[in-house]
Protein backbone atom coordinates (compact mmCIF):
# COMPACT_ATOMS: atom_id res chain seq x y z
CA UNK A 1 0.00 0.00 0.00
CA UNK A 2 1.11 3.78 -0.55
CA UNK A 3 -0.24 7.01 -1.48
CA UNK A 4 -0.51 9.33 -3.97
CA UNK A 5 -0.99 12.84 -3.64
CA UNK A 6 -1.94 15.10 -6.71
CA UNK A 7 -0.21 18.60 -6.53
CA UNK A 8 -0.58 18.99 -10.20
CA UNK A 9 -3.44 22.17 -10.34
CA UNK A 10 -2.76 25.37 -11.60
CA UNK A 11 -2.92 27.08 -8.52
CA UNK A 12 -4.17 30.43 -9.32
CA UNK A 13 -6.22 31.09 -6.32
CA UNK A 14 -2.92 31.62 -4.17
CA UNK A 15 -0.07 33.43 -4.93
CA UNK A 16 2.20 30.53 -4.77
CA UNK A 17 1.64 26.82 -5.48
CA UNK A 18 -0.42 25.17 -2.55
CA UNK A 19 2.08 22.66 -2.01
CA UNK A 20 4.65 24.87 -0.85
CA UNK A 21 2.58 27.35 1.02
CA UNK A 22 3.94 27.67 5.04
CA UNK A 23 3.03 25.99 8.09
CA UNK A 24 4.36 25.14 10.91
CA UNK A 25 7.90 26.32 9.53
CA UNK A 26 8.06 23.77 6.48
CA UNK A 27 6.12 23.34 3.45
CA UNK A 28 2.54 22.07 3.32
CA UNK A 29 3.77 19.61 1.17
CA UNK A 30 6.03 17.89 3.77
CA UNK A 31 3.44 18.49 6.75
CA UNK A 32 1.51 15.82 4.23
CA UNK A 33 3.88 13.44 3.91
CA UNK A 34 4.73 13.01 7.46
CA UNK A 35 2.04 11.08 8.81
CA UNK A 36 1.88 9.23 5.61
CA UNK A 37 5.47 7.87 6.20
CA UNK A 38 5.28 7.47 9.87
CA UNK A 39 2.55 4.83 9.30
CA UNK A 40 4.48 2.91 6.80
CA UNK A 41 3.65 3.78 3.48
CA UNK A 42 5.19 5.46 0.71
CA UNK A 43 4.59 8.44 -0.66
CA UNK A 44 4.67 9.75 -4.51
CA UNK A 45 3.75 13.06 -5.68
CA UNK A 46 2.20 13.94 -9.08
CA UNK A 47 2.98 17.33 -10.38
CA UNK A 48 1.95 19.16 -13.28
CA UNK A 49 1.20 22.62 -13.92
CA UNK A 50 3.72 24.61 -12.03
CA UNK A 51 5.76 21.49 -12.29
CA UNK A 52 9.56 23.55 -11.07
CA UNK A 53 7.32 25.22 -8.14
CA UNK A 54 5.93 22.43 -6.75
CA UNK A 55 9.47 20.01 -7.19
CA UNK A 56 10.97 22.34 -5.29
CA UNK A 57 8.32 21.33 -1.91
CA UNK A 58 8.76 17.28 -2.47
CA UNK A 59 10.62 16.02 0.88
CA UNK A 60 13.63 13.85 0.66
CA UNK A 61 12.50 10.11 -0.19
CA UNK A 62 9.28 10.64 -1.73
CA UNK A 63 9.04 10.07 -5.55
CA UNK A 64 7.73 12.45 -7.70
CA UNK A 65 6.27 12.02 -10.83
CA UNK A 66 5.00 14.42 -13.86
CA UNK A 67 2.00 14.69 -15.12
CA UNK A 68 2.30 15.45 -18.91
CA UNK A 69 -1.38 16.00 -19.53
CA UNK A 70 -1.58 18.36 -16.50
CA UNK A 71 -3.35 20.96 -18.66
CA UNK A 72 -6.28 18.98 -19.32
CA UNK A 73 -7.55 19.11 -15.82
CA UNK A 74 -8.36 15.40 -15.18
CA UNK A 75 -8.34 14.23 -11.97
CA UNK A 76 -8.08 10.68 -13.40
CA UNK A 77 -5.14 11.54 -15.02
CA UNK A 78 -3.25 12.56 -12.57
CA UNK A 79 -3.54 9.42 -10.49
CA UNK A 80 -2.81 7.39 -13.76
CA UNK A 81 0.77 9.29 -13.72
CA UNK A 82 1.04 8.07 -10.00
CA UNK A 83 -0.22 4.27 -10.46
CA UNK A 84 3.02 2.41 -11.59
CA UNK A 85 4.48 -1.21 -10.28
CA UNK A 86 2.21 -4.29 -9.16
CA UNK A 87 -0.92 -4.06 -8.19
CA UNK A 88 -1.63 -3.02 -4.63
CA UNK A 89 -4.27 -0.04 -2.59
CA UNK A 90 -3.78 3.33 -2.85
CA UNK A 91 -4.42 5.94 -0.82
CA UNK A 92 -5.35 8.98 -2.84
CA UNK A 93 -6.01 12.63 -1.64
CA UNK A 94 -5.34 15.75 -3.08
CA UNK A 95 -2.69 18.95 -1.69
CA UNK A 96 -5.28 20.66 -0.74
CA UNK A 97 -7.33 18.71 2.38
CA UNK A 98 -5.74 17.59 5.61
CA UNK A 99 -3.57 14.70 5.95
CA UNK A 100 -5.38 11.87 7.99
CA UNK A 101 -4.64 10.89 11.36
CA UNK A 102 -3.00 7.49 11.82
CA UNK A 103 -6.49 6.02 13.26
CA UNK A 104 -8.77 7.24 10.24
CA UNK A 105 -6.20 5.05 8.27
CA UNK A 106 -6.13 1.89 10.28
CA UNK A 107 -9.98 1.72 9.86
CA UNK A 108 -9.67 2.71 6.40
CA UNK A 109 -7.47 -0.01 6.15
CA UNK A 110 -9.44 -2.73 7.86
CA UNK A 111 -12.77 -1.92 5.67
CA UNK A 112 -11.49 -2.00 2.39
CA UNK A 113 -12.24 -4.80 -0.24
CA UNK A 114 -9.83 -5.30 -2.98
CA UNK A 115 -12.15 -5.03 -5.95
CA UNK A 116 -13.77 -1.12 -4.29
CA UNK A 117 -12.87 1.56 -2.06
CA UNK A 118 -13.52 2.84 1.25
CA UNK A 119 -14.01 6.89 1.82
CA UNK A 120 -14.03 8.44 5.13
CA UNK A 121 -17.67 9.96 6.24
CA UNK A 122 -18.51 12.65 8.52
CA UNK A 123 -22.33 12.78 9.85
CA UNK A 124 -22.93 10.87 6.56
CA UNK A 125 -20.90 12.69 3.91
CA UNK A 126 -18.04 11.51 2.44
CA UNK A 127 -14.65 12.93 2.21
CA UNK A 128 -11.04 12.50 1.76
CA UNK A 129 -8.47 10.54 1.29
CA UNK A 130 -10.04 7.47 -1.15
CA UNK A 131 -8.41 4.59 -0.25
CA UNK A 132 -8.61 2.14 -3.40
CA UNK A 133 -8.08 -1.19 -3.70
CA UNK A 134 -5.61 -3.41 -5.30
CA UNK A 135 -8.01 -4.48 -8.12
CA UNK A 136 -10.12 -0.83 -8.66
CA UNK A 137 -6.74 0.54 -8.68
CA UNK A 138 -5.46 -1.60 -11.40
CA UNK A 139 -9.07 -0.93 -13.50
CA UNK A 140 -8.23 2.98 -12.62
CA UNK A 141 -4.94 2.65 -14.74
CA UNK A 142 -6.23 1.41 -17.48
CA UNK A 143 -9.22 3.53 -17.73
CA UNK A 144 -9.16 6.17 -20.52
CA UNK A 145 -8.54 10.04 -18.81
CA UNK A 146 -10.06 11.69 -21.49
CA UNK A 147 -13.47 10.17 -21.39
CA UNK A 148 -13.89 8.96 -18.16
CA UNK A 149 -14.81 10.05 -14.24
CA UNK A 150 -12.44 9.77 -11.43
CA UNK A 151 -15.44 9.57 -9.08
CA UNK A 152 -17.45 8.24 -11.29
CA UNK A 153 -15.49 5.10 -11.31
CA UNK A 154 -15.34 5.37 -7.44
CA UNK A 155 -19.17 5.85 -7.57
CA UNK A 156 -20.42 3.04 -9.76
CA UNK A 157 -18.26 0.42 -8.04
CA UNK A 158 -18.42 -0.73 -4.39
CA UNK A 159 -17.38 1.94 -2.42
CA UNK A 160 -17.60 1.39 1.34
CA UNK A 161 -18.42 4.68 3.56
CA UNK A 162 -16.10 4.41 7.29
CA UNK A 163 -17.70 6.72 10.03
CA UNK A 164 -15.76 8.55 11.75
CA UNK A 165 -15.38 11.92 14.02
CA UNK A 166 -12.88 14.02 12.43
CA UNK A 167 -14.29 16.99 10.47
CA UNK A 168 -11.52 17.63 8.90
CA UNK A 169 -12.14 14.52 6.56
CA UNK A 170 -14.60 17.43 4.76
CA UNK A 171 -12.54 20.61 4.72
CA UNK A 172 -10.88 21.54 1.53
CA UNK A 173 -8.15 23.97 1.78
CA UNK A 174 -8.85 25.24 -2.12
CA UNK A 175 -9.64 28.58 -1.44
CA UNK A 176 -7.17 31.61 0.36
CA UNK A 177 -10.03 32.04 2.73
CA UNK A 178 -10.28 28.20 3.81
CA UNK A 179 -6.52 28.15 4.14
CA UNK A 180 -6.23 31.57 6.31
CA UNK A 181 -8.92 29.86 8.82
CA UNK A 182 -7.51 26.89 9.14
CA UNK A 183 -3.92 28.25 10.04
CA UNK A 184 -5.70 30.66 12.78
CA UNK A 185 -7.63 27.38 14.41
CA UNK A 186 -4.24 25.74 14.65
CA UNK A 187 -2.72 28.03 16.35
CA UNK A 188 -0.90 27.12 19.52
CA UNK A 189 -2.24 23.07 19.47
CA UNK A 190 0.57 20.61 19.69
CA UNK A 191 -0.98 18.18 17.71
CA UNK A 192 -0.80 17.36 14.24
CA UNK A 193 -4.19 17.55 13.08
CA UNK A 194 -6.36 20.55 13.63
CA UNK A 195 -9.95 20.72 14.80
CA UNK A 196 -12.41 22.03 11.91
CA UNK A 197 -11.46 25.87 11.22
CA UNK A 198 -14.14 28.37 12.04
CA UNK A 199 -14.92 31.48 13.45
CA UNK A 200 -12.69 32.17 16.60
CA UNK A 201 -14.65 32.10 19.96
CA UNK A 202 -13.80 34.99 21.93
CA UNK A 203 -14.08 34.88 25.13
CA UNK A 204 -16.94 37.48 26.95
CA UNK A 205 -16.28 39.31 29.46
CA UNK A 206 -18.00 39.76 32.76
CA UNK A 207 -20.86 41.90 32.69
CA UNK A 208 -20.75 44.94 35.29
CA UNK A 209 -23.49 44.88 37.45
CA UNK A 210 -25.37 48.43 37.23
CA UNK A 211 -25.06 50.44 40.52
CA UNK A 212 -27.60 50.92 42.83
CA UNK A 213 -29.10 54.58 42.93
CA UNK A 214 -28.19 56.18 46.16
CA UNK A 215 -25.58 53.26 47.07
CA UNK A 216 -26.47 51.81 50.70
CA UNK A 217 -28.53 53.76 52.79
CA UNK A 218 -27.03 54.54 56.41
CA UNK A 219 -28.49 52.83 59.87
Amino acid sequence: MYAVILAGGRSHRNGRHKACRRYRARAWLAFLCRPLRRAGLGVRVVVGLRAAQASRCVPQGVRRRWNRAARHGSPLGSLQAGLWGRPEAVLVMPVDVPPPSGTLLGRLRHALRPEGACVPAYRGRRGHPVLLGARLAHRLRAADARTERLDRIVAGGPCTSCATQARSVRQNLNRPRDWRLYVRASRGLGKDLPPHPGRPRLSRRPRRQPARAGGRQGA
